[in-house]
């Protein structure tokens, strides 16, 4: 089918409902009858960055400005209880009182519980801030949230830093190689401190590097999926009844082919449901999609799709899982959307 040119894509699991977003719009389509059914213009200095899975019948969107001088966020509800009239409207749009320039954007905006959240650093040393924003308009910041770090200890700058959302307040995770900094800050912000603990991480294997985070909706679960050589590793945290967080090496992966045939891609897409996937591709056209399938709690499961790389447009952003219906979905930059059934 054909949909929006130049744009990304996130499913709506086991909807049948894809959300197309690039500058200066949002729309919803339906692959059942191959229809745009709702559709949001956008102010062109804000971009989708992350979607939130609350609550059956709506999602929402985080989004941020790429402008230079302006630091602002966003969020986007869709309200997809209507199937054949999807309304997507503004649910806040807060520019903070911070010349942009002051600040790098670490990680992916947060929407979650009526707040937007994104992660912005200062230069030397490197420092972590918080910035928060109700959708009632109330305004939080708070300084570093993790420890310093120097932009000479990593080579490819500021480490990544996610987000995770949970009832018992926000956890920030930073990777740092071999360990991870980890920052709980409670549900109230303005109560107190980030309390920060550091876990190792003992990889088999020094050339692995984190390729995401991945909440596990609608639970506070997370995967790490770290990928080297031929082998992939799976580090599995999840919260207590306390409310603290566990974290350790759930599952690994050695792929049994030699480099001739291809690593594993730096496509790394997941499902809501909590099944995490991997496609493995060769750099041969003709070579089958392999799908790495893990649920936390099992052993990883590797899949060999037949069909060829070629079929599939395999780009970040414009590759996306419905595991629920077992589809792989890719959108070409020409807007034509090739859908893929592994169920």
């Amino acid at each position: 089918m054909y949909m929006d040119a130049m744009a990304e894509i996130i499913v709506i699991p086991g909807t049948g409902l894809v959300i197309a977003h690039g500058p200066a719009f949002v729309a919803c389509w339906d692959i059942s009858t191959e229809l745009c059914v709702g559709r949001l213009a956008l102010d062109r200095d804000l971009v989708v960055e992350s979607a939130s899975f609350e609550q059956y019948g709506t999602v929402m969107l985080g989004l941020f400005s790429p402008n230079a001088t302006i630091f602002q966020v966003a969020g986007v509800c869709v309200d997809y209880h209507d199937r054949a009239a999807v309304t997507i409207s503004l649910a806040l749009a807060h520019t903070f009182a911070f010349p942009r320039l002051h600040f790098h954007k670490a990680s992916q905006v947060s929407v979650d519980n009526g707040n937007v959240r994104v992660i912005a650093t200062t230069s030397e040393p490197l420092q972590y801030h918080l910035f928060s924003v109700s959708f009632s308009g109330e305004e939080r910041v708070v300084q570093k949230i993790l420890p310093e770090k120097t932009r000479a200890s990593s080579p490819w700058g500021a480490p990544a830093v996610s987000i995770i959302p949970s009832p018992n307040g926000p956890y920030f995770m930073r990777h740092m190689q071999n360990y991870a900094d980890i920052a709980h800050l409670p549900a109230r912000i303005s109560q107190t401190k980030p309390s920060i603990i550091q876990v190792p991480l003992e990889y088999h294997n020094k050339s692995l590097q984190l390729k995401k985070y991945t909440p596990s909706a609608p639970t506070a679960d997370v995967v790490n999926i770290a990928v080297g050589d031929s082998r992939v590793e799976f580090w599995h945290a999840s919260l207590t009844a306390e409310g603290q967080l566990v974290f350790g090496n759930a599952a690994s992966y050695t792929f049994g082919w030699p480099s001739a045939l291809g690593w594993p891609s730096n496509n790394v897409i997941g499902g809501a449901s909590g099944i995490y996937t991997l496609l493995g591709v060769s750099g041969h056209p003709e070579s089958p999609l392999r799908l790495l399938r893990y649920v936390p709690g099992g052993p990883p499961v590797l899949r060999e799709l037949r069909i060829p790389v070629k079929t599939l447009y395999i780009n970040e952003g414009r590759l996306a899982l419905d595991d629920h219906f077992g589809l792989i979905l890719s959108l070409r930059g020409d807007g034509k959307l090739c859908i893929v059934s592994y169920a």
